[in-house]
């Protein structure tokens, strides 16, 4: 795939799922993400993978941020 290719084709994801990728596929993106070109040069990444029950307790708290709302107590 040429470059311009994948600009074109490249689409955002609006919503999560339920699908939970594997360790590999996880290192595979972020391996291609420590690649992505970023305007300012602000490396080194930093990036934090959720899993469990705790990706759920982190959606719930970032769904009461959006609404304006208190987070849960017991989000730690």
């Amino acid at each position: 795939m040429q470059v311009t290719e994948a600009i074109a084709a490249r689409r955002s994801v609006n919503r999560l799922t339920d699908q939970v990728p594997g360790r590999t596929e996880v290192e595979k993106m972020i391996e291609a993400a420590i690649w992505a070109p970023n305007h300012r040069f602000t490396e080194p990444w930093r990036f934090h993978v959720i899993a469990g029950e705790d990706r759920q307790r982190f959606g719930q708290h970032q769904w009461h941020i959006k609404k304006n709302e208190p987070p849960t107590p017991d989000y730690k």
